[in-house]
Parts: C-alpha cells; structure tokens; sequence
C-alpha cells in the first residue's frame, strides 16, 4: 500500500515537470534566438562574415513564420555589406512576412523595401528601383539605423548622377544630398530618358 502510495504521488509529479519542461523549449528557443538576433544586428555593418557564420549555425528549419522572416532580412544585409549582393530568393521570404502580409514592425517592413529597391537597381530596372527607394525615402525617419539611411541616400543619389539630374537631386533632397547627389558633372553615359522624365513629374 505504501509503494502504491508512492506511485501516486511522484507519477503526476513527473508527469507535470515533463509538461513543464515543454512548455519552457519554445521560450528558451526563442530567448536563443533572439540573443543571436542582437549579436547579429551588432555585427552585421563592420563584420558580415561573423554575422553570416552565426547565421548558418542556426537551425532555420526550426524557426517559426516571424524568426524565418527576419533570418532573411539579416542574411540579406550580411550578404549585401561582404558582396554588396542582394541575394533575391533570401529576401523574397522577408518582403512575403513584412511587406505581403504586412506583419511585424515598419522599421523592418522599411529595410526589407530597402534591399528590395537596392535588387531592382541591381538587375538593372532603374525605374522601379527608383520608385521603390523614393518610398522608402519618404517614411526615412523609421528606418531602424543611420547606415540604412546613408545607404538609401547613397544609392538614391546614384540613379539621380547616372542621369544627370542633379537640379533635381538638390531639390528633393536639400541638406540630405549625400553621396554628392548635387555635384556637377558629365552627363552619365547611357542616360535613361524614361526614368529622367519620370523623376521630373513624381
């Protein structure tokens, strides 16, 4: 009787620690996973192969819809800042979760628009990236640092240069010309007249 006893007490008593135990492993996952977000975010401008080594130590098989989406924000920066790259299929996942679905913070949502601009302008459809960095211009106070923006300028500015439009550049942008948005100098050699007559009725 006494074992029986026993039996009764420590079995629920296992069974609740074992329910408990996990109940904690999504919590402890995701405390994991967001200290890895902070050390990435940290490195990723000054040592993007640290921050893609990170990266790749994770499991992102294991990563719920939100961790899935910004591993591929953070992979993409990484892989722009080494190779200045925008590795498309990468970020695809970031633009459906932040900017399709409309999910998680703007300041995110507003670097994913950014590195999708920065894809456009380097498959060569100057047009539309122009449009889409010009968005992301317009809501640059949101953006989660200063390089981004300085990075928004920099590439801003070097579709207005490519064309010639430099009136143009000081205009819009005033004191934020960086990059030398409002310098003088040659035409760019093969100006894209539609994109000229674009900037000049947006």
């Amino acid at each position: 009787m006494f074992r029986t006893r026993i039996k009764n007490f420590v079995y629920p008593l296992l069974f609740m620690a074992l329910a408990g135990g996990l109940a904690a492993i999504p919590f402890l996952k995701s405390c994991g996973f967001d200290r890895m977000v902070a050390r990435v975010e940290e490195a990723v401008v000054q040592e993007p192969d640290s921050a893609i080594s990170m990266l790749d130590s994770l499991s992102a098989g294991f990563l719920t819809e939100e961790e899935a989406a910004l591993y591929a924000l953070l992979y993409t920066e990484a892989v722009f800042e080494k190779e200045h790259h925008i590795h498309d299929s990468t970020l695809q996942v970031a633009y459906a979760y932040f900017v399709v679905g409309g999910k998680g913070d703007i300041p995110r949502a507003l670097s994913v628009k950014l590195y999708y601009g920065l894809g456009l302008l380097e498959e060569g459809k100057q047009v539309e990236a122009f449009f889409a960095l010009l968005d992301v211009y317009e809501q640059r106070e949101a953006l989660p640092g200063m390089h981004q923006k300085n990075l928004l300028c920099r590439y801003l500015g070097e579709i207005y240069r490519r064309n010639a439009l430099y009136q143009e550049a000081e205009r819009r942008f005033g004191e934020d010309s960086l990059g030398g948005l409002a310098e003088r100098g040659e035409r760019a050699e093969g100006t894209d007249a539609r994109l000229a007559k674009d900037v000049a009725v947006a």
